[in-house]
Protein backbone atom coordinates (compact mmCIF):
# COMPACT_ATOMS: atom_id res chain seq x y z
CA UNK A 1 0.00 0.00 0.00
CA UNK A 2 2.58 2.36 -0.11
CA UNK A 3 1.69 3.67 -3.89
CA UNK A 4 0.39 7.14 -4.18
CA UNK A 5 -3.60 7.65 -2.96
CA UNK A 6 -5.87 7.67 -5.87
CA UNK A 7 -9.32 9.17 -5.96
CA UNK A 8 -11.42 6.56 -8.02
CA UNK A 9 -13.74 7.62 -10.65
CA UNK A 10 -16.35 5.61 -12.99
CA UNK A 11 -15.06 3.36 -15.13
CA UNK A 12 -13.43 4.41 -17.83
CA UNK A 13 -13.05 8.10 -16.55
CA UNK A 14 -9.46 7.78 -15.33
CA UNK A 15 -8.26 8.88 -12.08
CA UNK A 16 -6.50 12.10 -10.60
CA UNK A 17 -3.73 12.20 -7.85
CA UNK A 18 -4.73 13.95 -4.75
CA UNK A 19 -2.78 16.71 -5.44
CA UNK A 20 -4.45 17.25 -8.54
CA UNK A 21 -7.91 17.11 -6.61
CA UNK A 22 -9.05 20.51 -7.90
CA UNK A 23 -9.35 19.19 -11.10
CA UNK A 24 -11.70 16.95 -10.63
CA UNK A 25 -15.76 17.92 -11.26
CA UNK A 26 -19.01 16.60 -11.22
CA UNK A 27 -20.25 13.94 -13.36
CA UNK A 28 -21.47 16.78 -16.12
CA UNK A 29 -18.34 18.66 -16.25
CA UNK A 30 -17.49 22.10 -14.98
CA UNK A 31 -18.72 25.29 -16.64
CA UNK A 32 -16.26 28.40 -17.00
CA UNK A 33 -16.22 32.08 -18.00
CA UNK A 34 -13.66 34.94 -17.56
CA UNK A 35 -12.38 37.65 -18.36
CA UNK A 36 -8.65 39.01 -18.71
CA UNK A 37 -8.36 42.92 -19.39
CA UNK A 38 -4.20 43.87 -20.47
CA UNK A 39 -3.95 47.52 -18.68
CA UNK A 40 -0.73 48.64 -20.05
CA UNK A 41 0.79 47.14 -22.59
CA UNK A 42 -1.48 45.59 -25.55
CA UNK A 43 -4.65 48.20 -22.88
CA UNK A 44 -5.01 50.85 -24.93
CA UNK A 45 -4.14 49.64 -28.64
CA UNK A 46 -2.76 46.34 -29.87
CA UNK A 47 -1.69 45.39 -33.19
CA UNK A 48 -5.48 44.71 -34.20
CA UNK A 49 -6.81 47.67 -33.15
CA UNK A 50 -3.70 49.39 -35.03
CA UNK A 51 -4.67 47.76 -38.17
CA UNK A 52 -7.79 49.04 -38.25
CA UNK A 53 -7.23 52.17 -37.77
CA UNK A 54 -4.37 52.17 -40.19
CA UNK A 55 -6.75 50.54 -42.61
CA UNK A 56 -9.41 53.10 -41.85
CA UNK A 57 -6.69 55.90 -43.09
CA UNK A 58 -5.82 53.98 -45.95
CA UNK A 59 -9.35 54.12 -47.27
CA UNK A 60 -9.20 57.83 -46.26
CA UNK A 61 -5.61 58.04 -48.36
CA UNK A 62 -7.58 56.31 -51.38
CA UNK A 63 -10.10 59.04 -51.39
CA UNK A 64 -8.07 61.67 -51.36
CA UNK A 65 -5.67 60.64 -54.07
CA UNK A 66 -8.80 60.05 -56.09
CA UNK A 67 -10.45 63.73 -55.80
CA UNK A 68 -6.57 65.19 -55.84
CA UNK A 69 -6.71 63.04 -59.62
CA UNK A 70 -9.72 64.73 -60.27
CA UNK A 71 -8.80 68.34 -59.65
CA UNK A 72 -5.81 67.80 -61.97
CA UNK A 73 -8.17 66.32 -64.81
CA UNK A 74 -10.21 69.52 -64.59
CA UNK A 75 -7.01 71.41 -65.07
CA UNK A 76 -5.79 69.79 -67.87
CA UNK A 77 -9.05 69.51 -69.36
CA UNK A 78 -9.65 73.01 -69.09
CA UNK A 79 -6.02 73.74 -70.45
CA UNK A 80 -6.59 71.52 -73.50
CA UNK A 81 -10.13 73.05 -74.30
CA UNK A 82 -8.45 76.51 -74.10
CA UNK A 83 -5.72 74.87 -76.29
CA UNK A 84 -8.48 74.59 -78.80
CA UNK A 85 -10.52 77.56 -78.99
CA UNK A 86 -6.92 79.54 -78.99
CA UNK A 87 -6.10 77.19 -82.58
CA UNK A 88 -9.29 77.75 -83.83
CA UNK A 89 -9.32 81.99 -83.31
CA UNK A 90 -5.59 81.44 -84.76
CA UNK A 91 -7.04 79.75 -87.73
CA UNK A 92 -9.93 82.26 -88.32
CA UNK A 93 -7.27 84.56 -88.37
CA UNK A 94 -5.30 82.39 -91.11
CA UNK A 95 -7.89 82.56 -93.22
CA UNK A 96 -8.80 86.41 -92.94
CA UNK A 97 -5.64 87.30 -93.82
CA UNK A 98 -5.81 84.99 -97.44
CA UNK A 99 -9.39 86.26 -97.86
CA UNK A 100 -7.74 89.69 -98.46
CA UNK A 101 -5.06 88.51 -100.75
CA UNK A 102 -7.49 86.36 -102.44
CA UNK A 103 -10.18 89.88 -102.84
CA UNK A 104 -7.17 91.84 -104.11
CA UNK A 105 -6.30 89.63 -106.29
CA UNK A 106 -9.04 89.98 -108.92
CA UNK A 107 -8.41 94.32 -108.37
CA UNK A 108 -4.72 93.78 -109.16
CA UNK A 109 -5.25 91.90 -112.24
CA UNK A 110 -8.11 94.17 -113.50
CA UNK A 111 -5.13 97.00 -113.14
CA UNK A 112 -2.47 95.08 -114.22
CA UNK A 113 -4.69 94.51 -117.72
CA UNK A 114 -5.58 97.86 -117.88
CA UNK A 115 -1.81 99.32 -117.61
CA UNK A 116 -2.66 100.91 -114.09
CA UNK A 117 0.02 98.46 -112.07
CA UNK A 118 3.02 96.42 -113.77
CA UNK A 119 1.85 92.80 -113.97
CA UNK A 120 4.59 92.28 -111.43
CA UNK A 121 2.04 93.01 -108.49
CA UNK A 122 -0.72 90.67 -109.62
CA UNK A 123 2.47 88.16 -109.27
CA UNK A 124 3.16 88.97 -106.24
CA UNK A 125 0.11 88.74 -104.61
CA UNK A 126 -0.27 85.51 -106.35
CA UNK A 127 2.68 84.47 -104.55
CA UNK A 128 1.43 86.56 -101.20
CA UNK A 129 -1.44 84.07 -101.31
CA UNK A 130 0.30 80.90 -101.95
CA UNK A 131 2.45 81.58 -98.59
CA UNK A 132 -1.06 82.21 -96.90
CA UNK A 133 -2.57 78.96 -97.51
CA UNK A 134 0.10 77.46 -96.42
CA UNK A 135 -0.12 79.23 -93.10
CA UNK A 136 -4.02 78.30 -92.95
CA UNK A 137 -2.99 74.31 -93.60
CA UNK A 138 -0.63 74.90 -90.53
CA UNK A 139 -3.48 76.54 -88.51
CA UNK A 140 -5.78 73.85 -89.37
CA UNK A 141 -3.34 71.01 -88.67
CA UNK A 142 -2.78 72.81 -85.31
CA UNK A 143 -6.81 72.87 -84.24
CA UNK A 144 -6.94 68.97 -85.37
CA UNK A 145 -4.12 68.51 -82.93
CA UNK A 146 -5.58 70.37 -79.97
CA UNK A 147 -9.17 68.33 -81.19
CA UNK A 148 -7.25 65.21 -80.60
CA UNK A 149 -5.90 66.00 -77.40
CA UNK A 150 -9.40 67.53 -76.28
CA UNK A 151 -11.11 64.15 -77.69
CA UNK A 152 -9.30 62.61 -74.27
CA UNK A 153 -11.77 64.48 -71.92
CA UNK A 154 -15.11 64.41 -74.01
CA UNK A 155 -16.40 61.14 -73.90
CA UNK A 156 -19.87 59.59 -74.90
CA UNK A 157 -22.22 57.49 -73.50
CA UNK A 158 -19.75 54.40 -73.92
CA UNK A 159 -16.71 56.17 -72.54
CA UNK A 160 -15.15 56.49 -75.80
CA UNK A 161 -13.44 59.86 -76.86
CA UNK A 162 -15.37 62.09 -78.80
CA UNK A 163 -13.73 64.18 -82.00
CA UNK A 164 -15.58 67.64 -81.11
CA UNK A 165 -16.74 69.33 -84.16
CA UNK A 166 -15.14 72.73 -84.90
CA UNK A 167 -18.89 73.84 -85.46
CA UNK A 168 -18.32 74.15 -81.74
CA UNK A 169 -15.48 76.33 -81.31
CA UNK A 170 -16.89 79.79 -79.28
CA UNK A 171 -16.19 82.94 -81.91
CA UNK A 172 -13.57 83.80 -78.76
CA UNK A 173 -11.74 83.55 -75.57
CA UNK A 174 -13.34 86.19 -73.14
CA UNK A 175 -11.55 89.09 -72.61
CA UNK A 176 -9.47 89.13 -69.38
CA UNK A 177 -10.72 89.85 -65.66
CA UNK A 178 -8.99 91.64 -63.09
CA UNK A 179 -7.50 89.22 -60.82
CA UNK A 180 -8.16 88.88 -57.32
CA UNK A 181 -6.23 91.11 -54.90
CA UNK A 182 -5.87 88.16 -52.00
CA UNK A 183 -6.84 84.87 -51.65
CA UNK A 184 -7.39 82.86 -48.37
CA UNK A 185 -4.36 80.57 -47.77
CA UNK A 186 -6.16 79.03 -44.77
CA UNK A 187 -9.15 77.99 -46.58
CA UNK A 188 -6.62 76.82 -49.91
CA UNK A 189 -4.59 74.55 -47.46
CA UNK A 190 -8.39 73.33 -45.59
CA UNK A 191 -9.75 72.31 -49.65
CA UNK A 192 -6.62 70.77 -51.01
CA UNK A 193 -6.94 66.93 -51.21
CA UNK A 194 -3.48 66.36 -51.98
CA UNK A 195 -2.50 68.11 -48.41
CA UNK A 196 -5.32 65.89 -46.59
CA UNK A 197 -3.78 62.97 -48.49
CA UNK A 198 -0.56 63.12 -46.58
CA UNK A 199 -2.32 64.13 -43.28
CA UNK A 200 -3.58 60.71 -43.16
CA UNK A 201 0.14 59.22 -44.40
CA UNK A 202 0.88 60.53 -41.77
CA UNK A 203 -2.13 59.75 -39.20
CA UNK A 204 -0.81 56.17 -39.81
CA UNK A 205 2.68 56.45 -39.12
CA UNK A 206 1.71 58.38 -35.61
CA UNK A 207 -0.56 55.21 -35.32
CA UNK A 208 2.79 52.63 -35.71
CA UNK A 209 4.34 55.03 -33.37
CA UNK A 210 1.64 54.72 -31.00
CA UNK A 211 1.82 51.38 -31.03
CA UNK A 212 5.51 51.06 -30.84
CA UNK A 213 5.69 53.13 -27.38
CA UNK A 214 2.75 50.98 -26.28
CA UNK A 215 4.74 47.75 -26.63
CA UNK A 216 7.29 49.02 -24.35
CA UNK A 217 4.98 49.28 -21.32
CA UNK A 218 4.99 46.26 -18.96
CA UNK A 219 2.47 43.58 -19.40
CA UNK A 220 -0.07 44.23 -16.59
CA UNK A 221 -3.19 42.38 -17.00
CA UNK A 222 -6.52 41.85 -14.88
CA UNK A 223 -8.24 38.91 -14.67
CA UNK A 224 -11.50 37.46 -12.91
CA UNK A 225 -12.89 33.96 -13.15
CA UNK A 226 -16.17 32.19 -12.54
CA UNK A 227 -16.53 28.42 -12.42
CA UNK A 228 -19.28 25.84 -11.49
CA UNK A 229 -19.41 22.37 -11.35
CA UNK A 230 -22.64 20.75 -13.00
CA UNK A 231 -24.63 17.40 -12.41
CA UNK A 232 -24.97 15.29 -9.38
CA UNK A 233 -22.21 15.73 -6.99
CA UNK A 234 -20.36 13.58 -3.95
CA UNK A 235 -18.81 16.24 -2.55
CA UNK A 236 -20.56 19.28 -1.19
CA UNK A 237 -17.21 21.65 -1.81
CA UNK A 238 -17.60 21.12 -5.68
CA UNK A 239 -21.51 22.50 -6.09
CA UNK A 240 -20.17 25.99 -4.77
CA UNK A 241 -19.56 28.54 -7.56
CA UNK A 242 -15.86 29.58 -7.29
CA UNK A 243 -14.82 32.92 -7.94
CA UNK A 244 -10.58 33.79 -9.44
CA UNK A 245 -8.99 36.94 -9.49
CA UNK A 246 -5.57 37.05 -11.22
CA UNK A 247 -3.45 40.07 -11.79
CA UNK A 248 -0.36 39.18 -13.88
CA UNK A 249 3.15 41.76 -14.05
CA UNK A 250 5.31 40.84 -16.88
CA UNK A 251 8.72 43.13 -17.64
CA UNK A 252 10.72 42.05 -20.32
CA UNK A 253 14.59 42.59 -19.93
CA UNK A 254 15.99 43.06 -22.95
CA UNK A 255 14.16 46.29 -25.25
CA UNK A 256 16.33 46.24 -28.39
CA UNK A 257 13.88 45.36 -30.66
CA UNK A 258 11.04 47.52 -29.79
CA UNK A 259 13.07 50.46 -29.49
CA UNK A 260 14.28 49.82 -32.72
CA UNK A 261 10.63 49.38 -34.18
CA UNK A 262 9.66 52.60 -32.21
CA UNK A 263 12.94 54.56 -33.91
CA UNK A 264 12.07 53.87 -36.98
CA UNK A 265 8.22 54.59 -36.62
CA UNK A 266 9.48 57.69 -35.49
CA UNK A 267 11.39 58.43 -38.45
CA UNK A 268 8.38 57.51 -40.34
CA UNK A 269 6.23 60.25 -38.48
CA UNK A 270 8.71 62.58 -39.08
CA UNK A 271 9.25 62.13 -43.05
CA UNK A 272 5.51 62.18 -42.88
CA UNK A 273 5.26 65.95 -41.36
CA UNK A 274 8.27 67.18 -43.52
CA UNK A 275 6.29 65.93 -46.55
CA UNK A 276 3.56 68.17 -45.12
CA UNK A 277 5.50 70.54 -44.72
CA UNK A 278 6.84 70.83 -47.84
CA UNK A 279 3.71 70.59 -49.54
CA UNK A 280 2.11 73.29 -47.97
CA UNK A 281 4.88 75.82 -49.08
CA UNK A 282 4.79 74.44 -52.39
CA UNK A 283 0.74 75.36 -52.71
CA UNK A 284 1.46 78.67 -51.10
CA UNK A 285 3.96 79.00 -54.26
CA UNK A 286 1.47 77.91 -56.41
CA UNK A 287 -0.97 80.66 -55.36
CA UNK A 288 1.36 83.13 -55.55
CA UNK A 289 2.37 82.18 -58.88
CA UNK A 290 -1.18 81.43 -59.86
CA UNK A 291 -1.83 84.94 -58.96
CA UNK A 292 1.47 86.70 -60.65
CA UNK A 293 0.58 84.35 -63.65
CA UNK A 294 -3.04 86.01 -63.95
CA UNK A 295 -2.46 89.52 -63.55
CA UNK A 296 0.75 89.55 -65.91
CA UNK A 297 -0.90 87.63 -68.72
CA UNK A 298 -3.91 90.63 -68.28
CA UNK A 299 -1.97 93.29 -68.41
CA UNK A 300 0.08 91.92 -71.28
CA UNK A 301 -3.40 91.09 -73.08
CA UNK A 302 -4.12 94.77 -72.26
CA UNK A 303 -1.00 95.53 -74.24
CA UNK A 304 -1.37 93.02 -77.13
CA UNK A 305 -5.29 94.51 -77.38
CA UNK A 306 -3.34 97.93 -77.99
CA UNK A 307 -1.26 97.00 -80.58
CA UNK A 308 -3.62 95.15 -82.34
CA UNK A 309 -5.98 98.21 -82.78
CA UNK A 310 -2.65 100.17 -83.70
CA UNK A 311 -1.56 97.58 -86.73
CA UNK A 312 -5.49 97.45 -87.66
CA UNK A 313 -5.32 101.10 -87.82
CA UNK A 314 -1.77 101.22 -90.06
CA UNK A 315 -3.02 98.87 -92.23
CA UNK A 316 -6.00 100.81 -93.05
CA UNK A 317 -3.96 103.62 -93.76
CA UNK A 318 -1.47 101.97 -96.09
CA UNK A 319 -4.25 100.02 -98.17
CA UNK A 320 -6.08 103.98 -98.85
CA UNK A 321 -2.45 105.39 -100.30
CA UNK A 322 -1.82 101.94 -101.88
CA UNK A 323 -5.69 102.67 -103.40
CA UNK A 324 -4.95 106.24 -103.92
CA UNK A 325 -1.39 105.09 -105.43
CA UNK A 326 0.73 107.00 -103.12
CA UNK A 327 2.18 103.07 -101.45
CA UNK A 328 2.69 99.83 -103.12
CA UNK A 329 1.73 96.36 -102.49
CA UNK A 330 4.99 94.94 -100.45
CA UNK A 331 3.74 97.68 -98.02
CA UNK A 332 0.02 96.37 -98.03
CA UNK A 333 1.18 93.19 -97.25
CA UNK A 334 3.91 94.20 -94.31
CA UNK A 335 0.98 96.11 -92.99
CA UNK A 336 -0.82 93.03 -92.94
CA UNK A 337 1.37 90.56 -91.54
CA UNK A 338 2.51 93.08 -89.40
CA UNK A 339 -1.38 92.65 -88.29
CA UNK A 340 -2.35 89.04 -88.47
CA UNK A 341 0.82 88.68 -85.82
CA UNK A 342 -0.26 91.38 -83.44
CA UNK A 343 -3.75 89.24 -83.35
CA UNK A 344 -2.10 86.06 -82.71
CA UNK A 345 -0.18 87.32 -79.85
CA UNK A 346 -3.06 88.81 -78.66
CA UNK A 347 -5.08 85.69 -79.37
CA UNK A 348 -2.05 84.23 -77.00
CA UNK A 349 -2.03 86.30 -74.20
CA UNK A 350 -6.07 85.96 -73.58
CA UNK A 351 -5.11 81.95 -73.78
CA UNK A 352 -2.14 82.86 -71.03
CA UNK A 353 -4.43 84.04 -68.92
CA UNK A 354 -7.37 82.21 -69.25
CA UNK A 355 -4.43 78.98 -68.56
CA UNK A 356 -3.04 80.77 -65.23
CA UNK A 357 -6.53 81.33 -64.08
CA UNK A 358 -7.18 77.66 -64.47
CA UNK A 359 -3.99 76.76 -62.45
CA UNK A 360 -4.58 79.37 -59.82
CA UNK A 361 -8.51 77.41 -59.56
CA UNK A 362 -6.69 74.56 -59.04
CA UNK A 363 -4.34 75.75 -56.55
CA UNK A 364 -6.90 77.05 -54.59
CA UNK A 365 -9.12 74.06 -54.96
CA UNK A 366 -11.80 76.38 -55.91
CA UNK A 367 -15.17 74.13 -56.81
Amino acid sequence: MGGRAERRLPAGAGSFPLYYGERETDDWGELRAGLTVPLLRNGPTDRRRANVERAALGTRVAQLNAQAQRLELRRQGAVRWLRWVAAGERLALARQLLELAQARQVQLETRARSGDLPAIDALDNRRAITQREGVVVSARRSLEEAANELSLFVRDERGAPVQVDPARLPRSLSAPSPAPAAVSLDEALSRRPDLARLEAQRGQAAVEVGLARNQLLPALDLGAFVSKDLGPSSDAKRSVAELELMVSLEVPLLYRQLFGRLDGAAASERRAALQVQLQQERVRVEIADGLSASRAAAERAALMTRELELARALEDGERRRFELGDSNLFLVNLRETQTFEAALREVDARADWHRASADLTAALAAP
